[in-house]
Order: structure tokens, then sequence, then C-alpha cells
């Protein structure tokens, strides 16, 4: 790997300087600007690699599809998500080149997913069928837009007809995800490991099988088990320095175990890295839990200011976080109302139905909420926080035996999903059972 890395560096400085007089337009048009967020890691240099290789055969599809592909693994490397346009500049002009090609449209198809766009996601799968239908991946981002837009029926036959083609970490790692939203969690943390795996042993990307273990690990927070977590986050960095989702999920270990100090220190950390206004967010609780509020409401506003740059740009992404962001924080529950209306216009998954059903409740509407809440629970998805907003919200329709049901679920599932439900969860079943 050593020798393969100074190769390709060796050869992205001689190409840097050439230039070749066969030009096409497609070529001409393109920006090879190197305003790169952690210039000069591991995909960079792959990176310049195949810009170098474009410099010398501008007709050759294969290495635009290679860019826009890197493209893509820097923005889950970094979480900026302006490398999703870089991708779709490049593989653009590969399907002007060619029209015909597989790889295009199943990376088009993993932007636009990345966008929250799953029409145009099912379109590229389709496209790329229609090309090849023996080729595994596109029947992976297909079995991604189902799943986002509720049809997991659909999306498991996706998935199954993937890993028959082509068993390994991308199909696995997909099977571990519907099972985890279908209530499957030994059967999900079984196909996520079997996929780790794979990827070790074939020599994926170091960034896929650092996000494999990422969502290992989530996988055993979720279940309440965080020793077992902290193990898949830590390894997730030894296979990724500095890989902002572990980083993360870190820090909110140790918030969730009060670790307030590490917890601050390692979110300023991540933001360093990757400025999410979700992380603004999980670094203000923490600060609010801690009685600084100050600090918490500075960090609020910024967040609040990214999640309206990503509304005002047309990215949809973040609706659903926005939307829950508004109503935890009740600052404007029409506006939460209004961002978890067209959240699920977009999508109808779990979650979807979740952030909506929990707005509602935060309005008094504990009718409508009780309707979309009953959505959320219909793949047996574990989920503390779900469980959680059902118990809230049975409890306020009157149902208490259901609102106790729930609630004990919820921290059955995991008493450390956050730093402060855990607590009124208990609160409102000591209640009830006081009535009893």
């Amino acid at each position: 790997m050593k020798r393969l890395f100074l190769s390709i560096l060796m050869i992205s400085f001689l190409g840097v300087f050439q230039s070749n007089s066969s030009e096409n337009q497609v070529f001409k048009k393109i920006s090879f600007n190197s305003n790169e967020q952690n210039p000069g890691s591991a995909t960079d240099k792959i990176i310049d690699f195949y810009k170098a290789q474009i410099r010398r055969s501008p007709d050759d599809y294969f290495n635009y599809n290679r860019v826009g592909e890197l493209y893509i693994r820097k923005a889950r490397e970094t979480g900026d998500l302006s490398y999703y346009d870089k991708a779709e500049e490049f593989l653009n002009y590969a399907l002007e080149l060619n029209s015909h090609n597989y790889p295009s449209y199943i990376y088009l198809g993993q932007v636009s997913s990345s966008r929250h766009d799953f029409a145009q996601t099912l379109r590229h799968a389709q496209k790329a069928i229609e090309i090849n239908d023996i080729e595994a991946s596109a029947y992976g981002i297909m079995g991604d837009a189902y799943i986002e837009l509720g049809k997991y029926e659909k999306a498991k036959k996706a998935y199954e007809k993937m890993a028959k083609l082509e068993p390994g970490l991308y199909s696995l790692s997909r099977l571990s995800h519907i099972k985890d939203i279908t209530g499957d969690t030994e059967g999900s943390i079984n196909d996520i490991k079997k996929s780790i795996s794979y990827g070790i042993r074939h020599r994926l990307p170091k960034e896929n099988i650092a996000w494999a273990e990422v969502i290992l690990g989530s996988i055993y927070f979720n279940k309440g088990d965080l020793e077992n977590a902290e193990i898949h986050y830590k390894k997730s960095l030894s296979f990724l320095k500095n890989y902002y989702l572990a980083l993360e999920h870190i820090a909110e270990l140790n918030a969730v175990k009060g670790n307030y100090k590490k917890a601050i220190k390692m979110y300023n950390r991540v933001l360093e890295i990757n400025p999410n206004p979700d992380f603004y967010i999980a670094l203000a609780d923490v600060f609010a839990k801690q009685g600084n509020q100050d600090k918490a409401n500075e960090l609020y506003e910024i967040a609040k200011g990214k999640y309206e740059t990503y509304l005002n740009n047309g990215f949809n992404g973040y609706l659903g976080h926005h939307a829950r962001f508004y109503a935890d924080s009740e600052i404007d529950l029409q506006k939460a109302l209004q961002l978890a209306k067209r959240d699920l216009e977009i999508k109808k998954d779990v979650h979807a139905y979740d952030t909506l059903a929990w707005v509602y409740y935060k309005l008094g509407d504990y009718k409508r909420a009780l309707s979309y809440c009953r959505e959320s629970l219909k793949q047996g998805t574990k989920d503390a926080r779900i469980y959680f907003h059902a118990g809230m919200i049975n409890y306020k329709a009157g149902n208490f035996s259901d609102a106790k049901k729930y609630l004990d679920l919820s921290l059955k599932t995991n008493p450390y999903f956050d730093m402060n439900s855990p607590d009124r969860a208990k609160a409102v079943i000591k209640q009830i059972s006081l009535a009893e």
C-alpha cells in the first residue's frame, strides 16, 4: 500500500504540469480548483492522480468517474456536503463522454440520495439496471431509496438481490440496516460484523470500514451497551484517524456518562473538522446540562443559522433534524410543523413519522400526534427515543397503560439515549404508578 500511494503521489505531481493539446470541450469546462478540506490526505492524493490522468486522456470517462467517486468518499470522510457537488460535476461529464456507462449512474444515485432526492435516486438506479442487471450496486442504492420512502419490503428485496449478486461489506451493511429498522437487533449486529470482516479481508477503503465500525458501535449504543459501543467507535478511529463520526459518538458517550468536560473537548474537536448544526446542538445541550445557558443559547443560534442556510440552499437532508430542533427548544412550533410535514412528504420512514408526531405533541394536538406515532411504531424499530415519544404522547392523550408500556420500553432499550429524557420518563412512570 505504501508503494501504491508513493506511485500515485509521484504520478500526480508529474501530471499537474503536463498539457494536452487534444483537450475536449468537456475537459475545458471542468474546474480543477484545489481548495480542499484536509488537503494531503490519502483520498486527496488519489484524486490528484486521477485528475492528472484526465489531463493526459481527457476523452476517457473512466477517470471522471473515479474523481466523482472519490469526492463522494471525501464528503463522507469530512462531512463537507460541497464535495457532493464536485462529485456531480465530474460524473455528469463522464456521462457526456459515454451516456451508457453504469458507474456514473451508481455514483449519481449516491449524490442524489445524500440530498434526499429519493425519486431521482430511484431513476439513477433503474437506469443502471437497464444497462446491467447483474451488477449489485444498483440494487443497493435502489434499496436505500426505498427505505427512506418507507417501502421496507421493496428495500429488503433489493438488498437481498444485491447480497445474492455480491455478498460483501456494501450489501451486508445494508441488510444490517433493514434488520435494525425492523427490530432484529442481533441479526443487525451479526450482518454488520460480517461486513467489517469482509472489508478488512478485501482491503476496502478505510473510510468504508471506519463507517461500518461506527454503525456497529451505534447499534450497541442504541441497546444500552456503552462498553461495546466505545470499543467499536475507537476501532473506527484505528482505520480513519480523526474520523468525525467516531469522534462525535465518543463525545456523545461522555455526555450521557456525565463526563461533561471530556464531551465538550471532544465536540469542539469534531466541530473543527465538521461544523455540522447537529453537533452544535449536542455541544449546546452539554453546556445547558452544566447550567451555562448563555453559552448553550449562543451555540443554538449558530445551529439555527446553519439549518436555515441548508434550507435556503435547497438541501433537504436536515429537514427532520431542523424540525426536531425547533420542537425540542419550542422556539417556533409552527416552523417545526412546516418542516416536519415537508420532511414526511420527501421521506416516509419511521423517523419522519416520529418527528411529526413529536411536533404535534408539542403543539398539544394529541390526537394527530397519536396517529403519526402509531405509524412510527409499525416496523417494530427498537429505538428508545421513538418509545419515549410514544410514551409521552399516550400519557397526554390519557392512555396511561400504553404510556407506561412505552416509557418502560424506552428505559429498557437504552437508559442513556440522551441526557434529560430518561429522567423525564422515570418521573412520568412514577406519576402513573402513584395514580393507579
